[in-house]
């Protein structure tokens, strides 16, 4: 037979040389928008997307936000005021670096407090809308955009109460929309529970917490106390009610129909501390750590007096039951006691605030 002469190995195959990334141009990407032609600065802002340059007039950044008065103004002291005066009279613009914003909410606030109304969007997206307002809360400069703010919010209005809108609280503060604002921080009071995140933090719906929303500290503490105002009156209610049945033996009791004999008593007491068990009350519990008003009321709402069906009792219930009474309490405790923030009040507070500061940082 004849030898079968063996096939010589293949050659190993090259190593693929490693894939370019899906967007190379867009780490080297620069857009340059010209936002006054006759500006006197360049702000940088950089982003995944790349490079962003905006040309805009110092003066009116200077007209429309306090923080950029103090940082460009031309009697600041700030590095960034005194490298433009010295650029003043020269060719080159001074450039200045904003990195931390987003560029795309800060072309639109530029555009719109340059009277470049034909460039300005009408129709944003709730982040891109969320994501003005912090810029303008961080500038001070909403009172610039005020004649967009009808146009940018109104799509956005009906879905304010909505779950998974709770920074509508932080637009409307920053924008001044007192009616969204007045009824979201009155949802806030009424359905917020202690937070599992933030020790002593309030938190709405699916854990939206209202200490992460940056709004003032008067603003957060105004809701938390009225909430917490409003839970301790709902408990001392309820343990005015249980006093009363706490009498002495053979005294006269509540009873309607025999009011010596403590056993109707009883068994009113007996249903109270056990429904108080069912809602988490008891003496000195932490009242920011429990449930929401809305919840408590509920579990109020939904407690019942048992008394056996026996022929000695089973009279006494529609007339010596005391949860109809507790209850329209509690619903007027919770009416008196909640309202909606007015904002006008803290914006009067914050306006002089920032006066301070300027006058702080300029002298």
């Amino acid at each position: 037979m004849a030898e079968i002469t063996p096939k010589p190995p293949k050659p190993p195959k090259p190593p693929k040389p490693p894939k370019p990334p899906k967007n190379p141009k867009n780490l080297q990407r620069t857009a340059a928008i010209e936002i006054a032609s006759q500006g006197d600065i360049i702000i940088e802002m950089t982003s995944s997307m790349g490079l962003a340059t905006l040309r805009v007039a110092s003066q009116v950044l200077c007209v429309a936000s306090p923080v950029f008065r103090v940082m460009l103004g031309t009697s600041s002291s700030f590095k960034e005021a005194c490298e433009l005066r010295e650029k003043a009279g020269s060719s080159l613009l001074y450039h200045l670096t904003l990195d931390e914003d987003c560029p795309e909410a800060m072309g639109i606030i530029l555009l719109a407090l340059h009277c470049q109304n034909d460039r300005v969007p009408r129709k944003l997206s709730f982040e891109k809308l969320h994501s003005l307002a912090v810029v303008c809360d961080k500038y001070d400069c909403a009172a610039g955009v005020s004649p967009w703010v009808d146009i940018w919010v109104a799509p956005w209005k009906r879905r304010a109460d909505t779950e998974g809108y709770e920074r509508w609280l932080f637009i409307a503060w920053v924008f001044d929309v007192y009616d969204v604002f007045k009824d979201l921080s009155w949802k806030f009071i009424f359905e917020g529970y202690g937070s599992t995140s933030v020790p002593g933090g309030l938190a709405i719906g699916v854990g939206i917490c209202l200490d992460m929303l940056m709004l003032p500290e008067p603003i957060v503490s105004a809701i938390k106390e009225k909430r917490i105002g409003c839970i301790k009156s709902m408990t001392q209610a309820l343990f005015s009610c249980r006093e009363r049945y706490l009498i002495p033996w053979g005294s006269k009791g509540m009873c309607k129909r025999t009011p010596y004999d403590s056993s109707c008593d009883a068994l009113v007491l007996g249903s109270l501390m056990k429904g108080f068990l069912f809602l988490g009350v008891a003496e000195n519990f932490d009242h920011s750590n429990v449930g929401s008003i809305k919840k408590m009321f509920n579990g109020i709402e939904s407690l019942q007096i048992e008394i056996p069906p026996s022929k000695a009792l089973s009279s006494h219930k529609d007339l010596c039951d005391p949860l109809p009474q507790l209850l329209s309490e509690v619903r007027g405790i919770i009416c008196k006691s909640i309202k909606g923030i007015d904002m006008k009040h803290y914006k009067a507070r914050t306006t002089a605030a920032v006066a301070k500061w300027e006058i702080f940082n300029y002298s």
